[in-house]
């Protein structure tokens, strides 16, 4: 960073010891933020648990914002304003959230910032507070009473001094916790952690460790080892600090990390978190929850209504951003001035950054710098350039190849570098159907002035026209904010943003939205539609499980290079018997390849059972003719289904074609002693658990009421679960075959 550049170069809020921290305006979210906490800090606190009038109860504030509008910062400034208003007296905590579980946050955050000292003082100053309360109901220790209360003196000295009974007051600190912290296991151990030789073992335990043998004797037997646990000791300390009416301010930051995929929170952890909500306002404590949008809507709604007061950061206004200058400049330079910014640059930025604080920070950052090293003042197109530097961070390439990856992995059929009819260049075409509708993908660098947006505008429009089709515009870069409204007005949802953390997400959602949107209204054939869909789904079901088909492959090619005793254990195998289907075994010629009869039988059996899933014709005819039909037109289910039955049956052919290739390349020791055949099972098998074998048996439910003729020759008509019976136990049956097939 050049020196003398009054604006911070990242950004970022970060947590600062420094009396005065970083610049805050005070916009109405600040402003409403600080009023709640005021009132929190000047709500009579009345004397501790022992007696006296409670104070006003803690409460829960939620910062919820998206990336870059102040969130972190509002939240820091909380916690600055505390220290400013209430002084030592107040305990401040805050964690930013680490993308796991909340048994993480509480271990990998909460617990290290505490101490053993802290926890001692905790536990001393409620026993100073019995040993007090025991004293004060006698003239003759009232004065020793009133001195405790004040601090004056310590416990243990008055205990030595007037030669009373600690044990006493040992036992009467472990009940009061334990109705404090409302946990017998908690209530036990920090009463146990005043004493020397069990301190350590207790510290230990509220780390996350097993508990010591010595504190399994006294009742300590569960570990801090699951989310709700972890949340219920996060609530102790609150209820620690705060019964003593001293306030207790925990701020969390970044919680949508521990609210959301993949760490999505079970419902007993959810429940877990509700309670902690309310421990907080039964403890007098103040909790700050910030995040995106995506950990509030994470809640259910009865937690929801727990949290008192909901914060949205404020956009900052022209007049926010001229008070953030001239406060930098006055901090840095000590003189209040605009230069080297203008009226005109000063609304030109913020109209570019739309009030977006991140944004409005960065481009005062990098347009200072420009005009310093020019010697001139900032231009618009400094800030321009700015904004493409710093938000540009990827090629456009990277970009189109990103994208070529979600079309591949989502089963659509598409065209790089689409040329409309009337010449307009499309980066992608995304066909829907047969009649020349789709979706065409245009991607940008930067859009920062009108002209830009007009180009692009204009594109949309014509490759929009016509019907059926439809314009997806993806921003690599840099968007203003007030040219987003017309770009969207042409195309079919607002242009899409490139993120490296969320692009492949937010681009999959936005194309499938666009697609189904078209499908709704095209005036093709429900049949015609339906096809394209289980076209695409079966491309998309292939290239998901062709890794697993691969992996069978290459297990066939190990059992003949490693040799392996092992059989697999199939503990039902003589369970299972299966009548005759009537339907010849796929053997000899028709097969390609011979094998033994005992082993012909059970891939006949299978064959079968996949044939019965091979009525998607007929399926289709009942369900697009005029009577009317079980078959919903777009059933996922039923789609899923008949995709998970295609990939099946490619998988039983190949199985069969590796034991047949195992028969003719194997000697006859190796037979006998089915070296390798136990790998071609289990790989057989993998595939199988990885299938939706339930949808299989919902398909063959519908198979047979739209047409029952087509499967009158199997069992399945009487029994729905023969597919997956079947299906399933193919690998045992076909290892026992082959075993008696190879008797001498």
């Amino acid at each position: 960073m050049t020196i003398g550049n009054p604006f911070p170069a990242a950004a970022v809020a970060r947590l600062s010891e420094l009396p005065d921290g970083p610049l805050t305006i005070a916009t109405p979210a600040i402003r409403q933020a600080l009023a709640y906490v005021d009132d929190y800090l000047a709500a009579g606190r009345g004397d501790d648990a022992e007696g006296g009038k409670p104070g006003k109860p803690g409460n829960v504030i939620a910062v919820v914002g998206e990336y870059g509008t102040g969130k972190t910062h509002l939240a820091l400034e909380i916690l600055r304003h505390i220290r400013r208003v209430g002084g030592t007296s107040v305990q401040r905590l805050y964690l930013d959230a680490p993308a796991d579980t909340f048994l993480a946050l509480y271990q990998q955050r909460f617990v290290v910032e505490l101490s053993k000292a802290d926890v001692r003082d905790q536990v001393e100053e409620y026993f100073a507070d019995i040993v007090a309360g025991s004293l004060a109901g006698s003239e003759l220790t009232a004065e020793a009473a009133r001195r405790l209360r004040d601090r004056e003196i310590d416990a243990q000295a008055v205990i030595d001094r007037l030669g009373l009974m600690e044990s006493a007051f040992l036992q009467a600190l472990q009940e009061h916790l334990r109705v404090v912290t409302e946990n017998d296991a908690f209530g036990t151990a920090l009463a146990l952690f005043r004493r020397a030789e069990f301190e350590d073992a207790v510290w230990e335990w509220l780390k996350g460790h097993p508990p010591d043998p010595a504190l399994v004797e006294r009742g300590i037997t569960a570990a801090i080892d699951d989310d709700a646990a972890a949340l219920e000791a996060i609530g102790v300390f609150a209820f620690l600090c705060g019964r003593r009416n001293q306030p207790f301010v925990l701020v969390i930051d970044e919680l949508e990390k521990v609210l959301s995929p993949p760490h999505l929170p079970a419902a007993d952890s959810v429940l877990a978190f509700k309670k902690l909500l309310e421990v907080f306002s039964g403890a007098r404590a103040l909790l700050v929850l910030s995040g995106l949008p995506d950990f509030l809507e994470a809640l259910p709604d009865d937690a929801r209504q727990r949290i008192g007061c909901v914060v949205r950061p404020s956009a900052l206004s022209t007049e926010d951003t001229r008070g953030l200058i001239l406060d930098s400049q006055e901090r840095a330079f000590g003189k209040r001035t605009l230069d080297p910014f203008s009226e005109e640059t000063l609304g030109y930025l913020v109209e570019l950054a739309g009030g977006t604080a991140r944004k409005v920070i960065k481009l005062c950052y990098h347009s200072y710098q420009s005009a310093v090293a020019a010697g001139t003042g900032v231009t618009q197109a400094m800030i321009r350039e700015a904004a493409r530097e710093q938000f540009e961070l990827t090629s456009r390439d990277d970009v189109r190849a990103e994208v070529t990856r979600v079309l591949d992995r989502g089963g659509w059929l598409f065209e790089a570098g689409h040329v409309s009819g009337d010449g307009v260049r499309a980066d992608f075409w995304v066909p829907q159907g047969d009649g020349g509708a789709g979706c065409a993908i245009l991607i940008t660098d930067s859009v920062l002035t009108r002209p830009e947006a007009n180009v692009l505008a204009e594109r949309a429009r014509r490759l929009r026209a016509g019907a059926g089709r439809g314009v997806l515009l993806v921003v690599n870069g840099y968007l203003a904010d007030h040219l987003a409204p017309a770009l969207t007005a042409v195309c079919d949802r607002p242009p899409l943003v490139h993120s490296l953390r969320r692009f492949t997400d937010d681009f999959d959602a936005a194309l499938r939205g666009v697609m189904q949107r078209l499908e709704a209204g095209a005036r093709e054939d429900e049949l015609k539609a339906l096809r394209d869909r289980v076209d695409r789904l079966s491309r998309q079901q292939a290239r998901g499980f062709e890794s697993l088909l691969d992996e069978l492959k290459r297990e066939r090619r190990r059992s003949a290079e490693e040799p392996s005793p092992r059989r697999p254990t199939y503990e039902r195998t003589d369970t299972f018997h299966f009548p005759d289907t009537g339907v010849p075994s796929p053997g000899g010629s028709a097969a390609g390849q011979e094998l033994p009869d005992p082993v012909e039988r059970e891939f006949g059996r299978a064959l079968s059972a996949v044939d019965t899933l091979n009525t998607i014709a007929a399926m289709l005819k009942a369900a697009a003719g005029p009577e009317p039909s079980p078959v919903r037109i777009g059933d996922r289910e039923v789609l899923a289904a008949v995709g998970a039955g295609a990939v099946l049956q490619i998988a039983v052919q190949e199985f069969r074609s590796g034991v047949a290739e195992w028969f003719s390349t194997m000697g006859p020791l190796a037979q006998r002693n089915l070296t390798g055949m136990a790998e071609l099972c289990r790989g057989y098998q993998d595939v199988y658990l990885a299938l939706p074998v339930r949808r299989l048996v919902r398909l063959a439910d519908i198979q047979r009421r739209v047409s029952p003729e087509l499967i009158r020759t199997t069992p399945v008509q009487d029994d729905p679960d023969y597919i997956a019976l079947v299906l399933g136990s193919l690998a045992d049956r076909v290892y026992v075959a082959c075993q008696e097939s190879t008797k001498l």
